[in-house]
């Protein structure tokens, strides 16, 4: 059993704390600059943590969780990726490092997964997709064939987006929408299509 800290104390670090559990991490313990507590543990300020283990990242917000891989990269810390083992994930896809993979996602073939990116619970990400560094995929979020996800980009809970579509980096795509066409600028999309 490999041991792990995770970086996060809040909600979405609950989340990635379990999805650790089940996929037989021992955690060691939370890093918070805010130092909560959370599952009984209470968290450490980043300069406490041991250097030698890696680190989970388990943090919402896409540009936070960008600085922090970047703080942890210059420490020379290292980030794993955190998948769910009800996650299905295709043997041709590729996964970048500190990402986070939630239960019932799934991710085909030839798809990837850039650094620091969420894909949450029940996500879809089809065949020959690109999701960006740090982007997030909510929950249900679904991307058709070939779709391209820009960096800090946010898809919300339910969206669904048609194949072959290219949306811009630090774009949103607000909850249940359906995006039909490229989305080429960093602003917030909403509606069936979205606008």
């Amino acid at each position: 059993m490999r041991t792990i800290y995770i970086y996060g104390a809040s909600g979405h670090g609950k989340v990635v704390f379990e999805a650790a559990r089940a996929a037989q991490y021992k955690v060691m313990g939370f890093i918070d600059d805010a130092q909560r507590e959370i599952f009984s543990y209470k968290s450490i300020e980043p300069a406490l943590a041991q250097k030698d283990l890696p680190v989970a990242l388990a943090i919402g917000d896409n540009g936070a969780r960008r600085a922090v891989f970047e703080r942890l990269k210059q420490a020379s810390m290292s980030t794993l990726s955190i998948i769910h083992p009800s996650a299905i994930i295709s043997k041709s896809a590729k996964i970048g490092a500190g990402v986070f993979i939630s239960a019932g996602a799934v991710i085909n073939a030839d798809a990837i997964i850039g650094d620091g990116a969420i894909i949450n619970t029940g996500a879809i990400v089809e065949h020959d997709c690109l999701i960006g560094d740090f982007a997030h995929l909510a929950p249900k979020a679904t991307l058709g064939g070939a779709v391209s996800v820009g960096e800090n980009t946010l898809i919300g809970i339910g969206a669904s987006v048609k194949p072959c579509v290219k949306i811009a980096s630090r774009a949103i795509v607000g909850t249940g929408s359906v995006v039909v066409r490229d989305l080429d600028e960093e602003r917030i999309y909403k509606g069936n299509p979205a606008k």
